[in-house]
C-alpha cells in the first residue's frame, strides 16, 4: 500500500509541476519564490513544447500576447474570384458573361459540397481478432460537386436565363447535339466541343475577418452547372411574395490550398489584389451626388 501511495504522489507531483504547478514545462513563466504563479509576461510566443502549458488551467491575464494565442477561427467569410467564364459563353454572350462574373463575386452567399480528405483503412485478417491489424491502403475524398447559393433570384431572372443557355449550348434537348461549336463557327471563331470550352474556373478563398490572410481555399475548375433550378421559377403559389434564393449545383474539380502550396500562393495573390482594388471601403464611396441632389 505504501508503494501505491508513493506512486500516486509522484504522479500528482509530476502533473502539478508540469501543468498547473510551480513553473510549468521547463519552469517557463515561473517567478522564483512566488509559488504557483502563472507569469504570462515571461512567456515568449512559440510553437515548441515550451509554450505555456497552463493556459487553460489557471487564471489568465488577457493581455495582447494571450489574446493573439487564443483568437479562434471565425467562419462565415469567403471571397469568390472568377478566373474565366466558359469561353463559349464569353464569345456568344460577352456582356452577360461580364455581368455574371460580377454576380458570382458579389451575390453568392453560400458554398456547400466540399469533401474531406480521408485515408482508407483495410484489415489484415489473422487467425484471431487479437492478432488482426489495420493498414492504410489509399487516400480518398474527392469533391465532385458544389452548390452555390445566390442571395436572390433577381427580377428579370438573369442568373436563371444565363445558366439555362449555358446548359442548352452544351447539350441540345431536342437532338442531343452540342450547338456552341456551330454557333461560334458562324461568328468566325469556331470552338471545339470539349470541357475547357464550356466550363469555368474560380478561386474560392476562406478569409480571416480582415480579409488579409487565406485561412483555406480552393482553385475550382472544370465547373459546369448541372441544374438550372427551373422549378424555383415555375413553381409558384399565389400570394407567396417573399424573395427566393437560388441554389445552383455545379460539377467541379478542386485543388485546395492545404493540398498544394502553389494554390495557396495563387489565392494569397488574388486576395491581396481583390482586397486592395475591390473590397468595400466606405470612404471611397462617392455620395456627393446624393447629398447635392
Amino acid at each position: 500500500m505504501g508503494n501505491i501511495i508513493k506512486d500516486l504522489k509522484d504522479i500528482v507531483g509530476f502533473l502539478n509541476n508540469g501543468v498547473v504547478g510551480s513553473g510549468g514545462i521547463n519552469g517557463i513563466g515561473h517567478v522564483p519564490g512566488a509559488g504557483n504563479n502563472n507569469f504570462l509576461g515571461g512567456i515568449n510566443a512559440s510553437t515548441d513544447r515550451s509554450v505555456n502549458s497552463k493556459l487553460f488551467n489557471q487564471l489568465m491575464q488577457f493581455d495582447q500576447t494571450t489574446c493573439a494565442r487564443i483568437q479562434p477561427f471565425v467562419g462565415g467569410r469567403f471571397v469568390i474570384i472568377v478566373g474565366q467564364m466558359a469561353p463559349m459563353m464569353q464569345q456568344l454572350h460577352p456582356t452577360a458573361s461580364d455581368y455574371m462574373r460580377i454576380l458570382f463575386t458579389s451575390t453568392i452567399i453560400g458554398v456547400d459540397g466540399f469533401a474531406d480528405d480521408e485515408l482508407d483503412v483495410e484489415e489484415v485478417q489473422a487467425l484471431t481478432a487479437q492478432n488482426s491489424y489495420q493498414v492504410v491502403t489509399k487516400a480518398s475524398g474527392n469533391t465532385q460537386s458544389l452548390s452555390l447559393t445566390f442571395m436572390t433570384i433577381f427580377q428579370g431572372t438573369p442568373i436563371y436565363r444565363y445558366i439555362t443557355k449555358w446548359m442548352k449550348y452544351i447539350q441540345n434537348r431536342g437532338s442531343g447535339v452540342s450547338s456552341y461549336p456551330h454557333l461560334t463557327a458562324a461568328m468566325g471563331n469556331p470552338l471545339e466541343y470539349h470541357e475547357g470550352n464550356h466550363s469555368m474556373t474560380m478561386a474560392y478563398i476562406v478569409v480571416d475577418p480582415s480579409m488579409r490572410y487565406v485561412e483555406e481555399g480552393a482553385f475550382c475548375y472544370s465547373m459546369v452547372p448541372t441544374n438550372n433550378q427551373a422549378s424555383s421559377i415555375l413553381n409558384q403559389t399565389w400570394g407567396e411574395s417573399a424573395p427566393k434564393q437560388l441554389v445552383v449545383p455545379f460539377k467541379v474539380k478542386v485543388i485546395t490550398a492545404a493540398q498544394h502550396e502553389a494554390i495557396r500562393e495563387l489565392l494569397t495573390s488574388a486576395l491581396t489584389k481583390w482586397t486592395r482594388d475591390i473590397a468595400l471601403d466606405d470612404e471611397q464611396v462617392v455620395i456627393n451626388d446624393i447629398l447635392n441632389g
